[in-house]
């Protein structure tokens, strides 16, 4: 293409590339009625380059087809194409550039005030041609499926104003001319849309994270998506810019929640969008502009489509053409001055609270509140692998993992028989499957009750509000019961062939589904170097990866155990030449004999394994590979861990427990099987022993997919949720939290409070985990920790982040007992204000948010240019090498009593008054004068030991303290804390 100048960098960056402004000669371009185009500026195009991936070629084709089918639509609030195109393997579409970015720009630009009526005026028309393109697409039988503020496009004129118009159509699906929603279930056409921004996204579709393929998209899907827009649109109306980005800071994943596990599913809009919705109402009075666009947003766009009681009758979302012809008569209501309010800016109520949250809110209101916008959704969901299933069956003969015992139809009792167990149950002592029921109950440790109730449900029978107690299986193909899935009641054998072609097809899946972008490498982390050694299990010996080429290898995430050291199996000095010549199979232990078998299965050349890879008797070589954990775990293509070996020797291929099974016909269909439900991700391996370990917290963090073997099954986890060895799937937020395989990014969702409160969690969470070595508890973490640095865009050292110092700081200990002094390797210095420092579980101070000030009094560690090695400390150090920074001490005056009842001492306590100094980190914000003001720091005493390695006013850390103002002398002096 004829383009003048290339830009040095793309504007903008999605899914499916990357979008960049050209310019090109006006010559070049035809213009309507003109014939020479010689004397006109440069015209600016956006350039859409196609990411290089062959599984997203399909979409680019998609979107160039679906912009051609529009290219003669005279809608002016819908995108225009100009060509498309392919160069050297590259593919491209061509638009016009759009001057002012996407409507969120559009916000920011006008957030200076209220709009005149002819701002107004202007908004409201182009929200009609948007609705108005947008049943246009409906009418061609098209859903877009990712209408948000950023693919509403501003094409600014010099007034400020111009055209706003629908963008990328690489998610939209044009639908069969006659394939209405009965004619699409009957030919099983469906529409592909895959899932677009969360955040916009309508409740149906909840669940989609348990779909290879994506399930069919709605015409109302995408007026759900739009009523947010417009909820959001309301807010910059009425309140301003700041407040969209507050709201949209403050607000979950979704605009809805589920309320109801069990079907039919429930939904409500979300309590914290709720919250807004009742401010609003008082806002925004009827019959003015603000009222009309409520009643619309509010009870015409953000409902649920439902056939029972959730929604009265004529409750269903508008169509696009309705919702148009609702916004003509707004803005025909427009001509009428008082049809808009008058005031001089938006509403002084949301100025005076800073947010869309009622002023009158109590305290506990208000925690409730915090609590609330930070809390997961802890319920476990659980489907069918219904997609997987299908697969594998065509590659598995049922025949070869079917079990093998007879019919036990004539040893069940009437009601067993039938499969008709939801509701009060009674047990049958004769019946082979009410046995069974009782076996699970006794293994849930749930009493026999006569009031106990029973439900079946997504082909689980359990107890009502309580767990699955057993699963049901029918043949694969077997359409005649409903309440029975395709899967697998007796599980392969391990290392089988079965059982590996399972695990690829779990890998293949994650890699070929355009929805799991983050689940691969190359997308999503810098990082791309492999790890300084790998193992060969080729040829079975050590390696250098700049030695060889290495594409993908396998992780393994294990724990070593209590050996003695002739049981270990490690990487030294005096060996490194002996296995890089060769590696014995018998000599290695169980676990490691164990990964190579699978990572051999599953057709992967090379092995990292912690104990082999670097070598534990030389601690320069230790600290370096031990701070590259990050690296490690994000590149390997996949991570093994061995959840039920509880040591190197174990092994995790072992044979396990069989699975008790009940297979019984009725009324001649074919065979059903009900056996013991199994599927418990949480208790396999979230309690396993393994998560007891303080490395195993990053591994599953940093890994981007991970396969787990416990003692019960095999389990995949990745960043689309869990996938079970029985061919189920399982998914809850919060467990997902750690899942993530873009760590940390949906994790911020759940933590609106602010990216503190997810440091807080991670690192108490941390800090309570178990370690062979108590000096390892400074590094396990330091990959994870150069995660969250480089993702909030701030620096970290031991354990502290730059943004968030102050209250990183006031750390405390958790539990009764002391906390000890960790000793730290030659070399190694961790200073006593990190809880690195010492062992024991912490929790940080109780502050509330914006409740604080903070002060200068502590001198940050992160001066100088960030480097510092792999703790990433910068700052002055002593002699010896401790870090120290410097801060202002003050005296105590209070009884030794106040100071026990005021102090929360890391150990000892016996400290008399006058050895301690206090360093004030941040005091009250205290809005009621008469209120006593307290001040939150650390309180510290003059180091003593060692004192030739430091100057006399050398201080340590020993503990936390909440004082008032009259217990703090004036004045202080400057101290170096180490």
């Amino acid at each position: 293409m004829p383009y003048m100048k290339a830009p040095l960098k793309p504007q903008g960056r999605g899914f499916f590339g990357e979008v960049s402004c050209y310019e090109m000669h006006a010559a070049h371009i035809r213009f309507p009625g003109s014939s020479a185009n010689t004397a006109k500026p440069p015209i600016k195009l956006a350039v859409k380059k196609a990411n290089d991936n062959a599984d997203l070629a399909k979409f680019f084709r998609k979107e160039a087809k679906n912009l051609n089918a529009l290219k003669n639509n005279t809608t002016p609030n819908l995108i225009k194409p100009i060509a498309a195109y392919e160069f050297k393997g590259d593919k491209y579409l061509l638009f016009p550039w759009a001057e002012g970015g996407s409507l969120s720009n559009c916000w920011r630009c006008w957030k200076a005030g209220p709009l005149d009526p002819d701002g107004m005026e202007w908004i409201i028309n182009q929200f009609r041609g948007i609705f108005l393109a947008l049943g246009q697409l409906h009418d061609s039988n098209c859903r877009h499926g990712d209408l948000k503020p950023d693919n509403i496009l501003w094409f600014k004129d010099a007034r400020n104003k111009g055209e706003l118009q629908i963008a990328d159509l690489g998610l939209a699906t044009f639908h069969q001319l006659d394939a209405d929603t009965r004619k699409r279930e009957e030919l099983v056409i469906q529409t592909t849309t895959p899932t677009g921004t969360r955040r916009y996204q309508a409740p149906e579709t909840d669940g989609e994270q348990y779909h290879h393929s994506n399930p069919p998209r709605s015409r109302s899907y995408d007026m759900w998506s739009m009523g947010c827009v417009m909820f959001e649109l309301l807010i910059w109306l009425a309140y301003g810019n700041d407040d969209v980005e507050t709201f949209q800071r403050s607000t979950p994943d979704f605009f809805w929640e589920r309320v109801s596990t069990t079907l039919p599913k429930m939904y409500r809009i979300n309590p914290v969008v709720e919250q807004c919705i009742d401010v609003m109402r008082e806002d925004c009075p009827r019959n003015t502009v603000y009222g009309d666009l409520f009643e619309l947003i509010v009870n015409q766009l953000l409902v649920f489509n439902s056939s029972n009681d959730q929604n009265p009758a004529g409750t269903h979302r508008l169509t696009a053409h309705k919702a148009e012809a609702l916004l003509d008569q707004i803005s025909r209501s427009l001509k009428d001055p008082r049809y808009i309010p008058l005031r001089s800016s938006r509403y002084p109520r949301l100025q005076r609270n800073g947010g869309l949250f009622p002023s009158d809110q109590s305290s506990q209101n208000k925690a409730n509140y915090q609590e609330l916008r930070s809390k997961f959704n802890d319920v476990w969901d659980s489907t069918p692998d219904e997609d997987l299933a299908a697969k594998l069956f065509k590659m598995i003969p049922w025949h070869r993992v079917r079990p093998r015992q007879g019919d036990d139809t004539n040893s069940l009792c009437d009601r067993c028989t039938a499969m008709k167990l939801a509701g009060p149950w009674a047990f049958q002592p004769g019946c082979v499957l009410c046995n069974l029921i009782r076996q699970a109950l006794q293994q849930a440790d749930m009493l026999l009750s006569p009031r106990l109730q029973l439900q079946q449900k997504n082909a689980t029978i359990g107890v009502e509000k309580g767990p699955d107690l057993l699963s049901i299986y029918k043949p694969p193909g077997s359409i005649l019961h409903e309440g029975a899935q395709e899967g697998l009641p007796m599980l392969t054998g391990q290392a089988s062939r079965e059982q590996f072609t399972l695990l690829r097809e779990w890998i293949r899946s994650c890699d070929s589904d355009p929805s799991h972008e983050a689940c691969r490498r190359s997308k999503y982390h810098d990082v791309t170097k492999a790890p300084t050694r790998l193992i060969d299990v080729g040829e079975l010996r050590l390696v250098s990866s700049n030695s060889v080429s290495v594409s993908d290898y396998v992780a393994l995430s294990h724990c070593w155990g209590k050996l003695e050291k002739h049981q270990r199996f490690c990487l030294y000095r005096d060996n490194i030449n002996e296995l890089q010549r060769s590696i014995e199979f018998e000599r290695l232990p169980q676990n490691f004999m164990d990964a190579v078998i699978v990572t051999r299965g599953l057709g992967i050349k090379y092995l990292w394994i912690d104990s082999i890879c670097i070598i534990q008797d030389d601690a320069q070589d230790w600290e370096v590979e031990s701070s590259k954990m990050e690296e490690v775990f994000s590149c390997a293509y996949v991570t093994i861990s061995a959840v039920s070996a509880k040591s190197s020797l174990a092994g995790f291929l072992g044979e396990r427990p069989s699975r008790a099974c009940v297979r019984f016909q009725a009324d001649g269909k074919q065979p059903l099987y009900v056996c013991p439900a199994i599927d418990d991700f949480h208790r396999d391996v979230e309690l396993g022993e393994i998560s007891k370990r303080g490395w195993v917290l990053q591994e599953r963090a940093l890994s981007r997919r991970t396969i787990y073997y416990t003692s019960t099954q095999v389990y995949w986890e990745c960043g689309a949720g869990v996938r079970c060895e029985t061919l189920r799937r399982l998914y809850n937020s919060k467990s997902a939290f750690l899942g993530d395989a873009n760590f940390p990014h949906s994790a911020l969702n759940h933590y609106k409070d602010g990216r503190q409160m997810l440091i807080q969690d991670l690192y108490e969470r941390y800090s309570a985990l178990e370690f062979s070595y108590a000096s390892d508890r400074a590094v396990a973490i330091l990959g994870l920790q150069k995660r969250l640095a480089r993702a909030f865009e701030t620096r970290a050292t031991y354990g502290l982040f730059a943004t968030y110092l102050r209250r990183g700081l006031l750390w405390r200990r958790a539990q009764a007992e002391p906390m000890t002094i960790i000793a730290q390797p030659s070399g190694r210095h961790v200073p006593s204000w990190s809880w690195f420092s010492k062992m024991g579980a912490i929790k940080y101070m109780d502050l509330k948010f914006d409740s604080v000030k903070w002060t200068n009094d502590f001198e940050s560690p992160f001066i100088g240019e960030a480097s510092g090695g792999p703790m990433g400390f910068t700052g002055e150090r002593t002699v010896s090498g401790a870090p120290v920074v410097r801060a202002l001490a003050k005296d105590l005056k209070l009884s030794k009593d106040e100071l026990v009842k005021n102090t929360i001492f890391d150990d000892r306590n016996d400290f008399e008054v006058h050895e301690l100094l206090f360093v004030v980190i941040g005091r009250d914000k205290n809005e009621n004068s008469m209120e006593v003001q307290s001040s939150h720091g650390l309180v510290i005493r003059r180091l003593i030991e060692n004192l030739e390695e430091h100057d006399q006013e050398t201080y340590v850390r020993v503990g936390v303290a909440s004082l008032q103002s009259n217990q703090i002398m004036n004045g202080g002096s400057w101290v170096k804390v180490c």
